[in-house]
């Protein structure tokens, strides 16, 4: 006959164990915004959101927080000139902070240049093979580098699904492109 939801969804579970549970951090509530321009900003919403008892657990760097010195996973000295210890008072107020990061680079960064000199870009874009087990592993650097060093709690894995389909027709680490499409969605 024909099995109940509970019973299906209790075999799947018979066959690949239960699921663990996240942290506790990521069921609370998440701030967001297109981004924030700059650190005093960032760092001004979070103390109201404490001064009008809103109970923001985490809130999100979204893009551009790298200015004027290119996309990448970087932050400009002149938006924000102390990222360490911005993270710091936002772990003081008690709140996360999660940072956007993107698999595309400004052709002037040296994260441009790295992927270039190493083919681990898409040919003819500025977007890294994602599929390369080492483009992502320099990619993790980056984001080490930048993020997690100075207390960053997580990364925003932005444009996973590269934007416009930069794979499209090429050749990328695992074959053909096209053959690749929403692997990371």
């Amino acid at each position: 006959g024909l099995l109940d939801l509970d019973s299906v969804i209790g075999s799947y579970r018979d066959i690949t164990g239960t699921a663990k549970l996240y942290e506790k951090k990521a069921y609370g509530l998440w701030q967001c915004k297109e981004h924030y321009h700059n650190q005093t900003e960032i760092l001004e919403a979070a103390a109201k959101f404490r001064a009008l008892s809103i109970p923001v657990d985490s809130i999100v760097q979204d893009w551009l927080y790298w200015g004027d010195l290119g996309w990448g996973p970087q932050w400009s000295p002149m938006k924000y000139p102390d990222p360490k210890g911005m993270v710091d008072t936002l772990h003081g107020l008690d709140i996360n902070i999660m940072v956007s990061v993107w698999s595309r680079f400004d052709k002037k960064t040296k994260f441009y240049q790295d992927m270039a000199a190493n083919g681990w870009l898409i040919d003819g874009t500025t977007y890294m093979d994602a599929w390369s087990p080492r483009a992502c592993s320099r990619f993790f650097d980056y984001s080490r580098e930048a993020h997690f060093d100075i207390g960053v709690d997580s990364l925003w894995l932005d444009a996973t699904e590269p934007e416009n389909n930069p794979h499209k027709d090429k050749q990328m680490y695992l074959g053909e492109g096209n053959a690749y499409w929403n692997t990371f969605s």
